[in-house]
């Protein structure tokens, strides 16, 4: 299952569901994989794939194809810092995770404002979103902090969560070094 914290975003709109699609057009994403968008707009999972402005972003989709994809796309309205909220979220996950049979496989994708990264992480502790069986990853996209102190604090976070293996942090704001990645922090 694909994870999308901060689904109405542009970041997701723009980039991550158009690139999924083409996953999916090429066979690479299967039919069992389905895609939980979060985000904290209450709306439902109509509206947002109206948002999404899939015309704008995939013009050259194939409709079928796309009408199956789209099938593969959930919605959850979720406040970030609202681990009250845990229990609801983790049974729509686990409603999910059965249906398609996930196996507990998880990939949390952030797209959110990275001022939110550390609540979402709470979120994925308190909800006991990574004690399931299956592999878990964590996908950091934005600027990974704004200093240096501050990227240290935030993978003292990350990494009292999940295992350096399990983490994979994508700026595209900064440079990155000569092979593609960031030096170790």
């Amino acid at each position: 299952m694909i994870i999308i914290f901060g689904a109405t975003g542009d970041l997701t709109k723009r980039k991550l569901i158009p690139a999924l699609y083409k996953l999916y057009h090429k066979q690479i994403l299967k039919e069992n994989i389905p895609i939980l968008c979060v985000s904290r707009r209450p709306i439902s999972k109509d509206r947002f794939i109206e948002l999404l402005n899939i015309q704008e972003f995939i013009p050259d989709a194939d409709q079928k194809v796309l009408s199956k994809f789209l099938k593969l796309i959930n919605y959850f309205q979720l406040d970030f810092t609202e681990k009250e909220r845990c229990p609801d979220f983790a049974s729509f996950i686990d409603k999910i995770d059965k249906e398609y049979g996930c196996g507990g496989n998880r990939i949390f994708y952030l797209a959110t404002y990275p001022g939110l990264f550390k609540s979402v992480v709470e979120i994925l502790q308190s909800c006991r979103l990574l004690e399931d069986k299956g592999y878990k990853r964590v996908v950091f996209e934005k600027p990974f902090g704004h200093d240096l102190s501050s990227a240290r604090r935030l993978n003292e976070c990350i990494r009292s969560v999940f295992k350096e293996r399990e983490i994979y942090r994508i700026d595209h704001l900064k440079a990155m070094g000569a092979n593609g990645f960031y030096p170790r922090i």
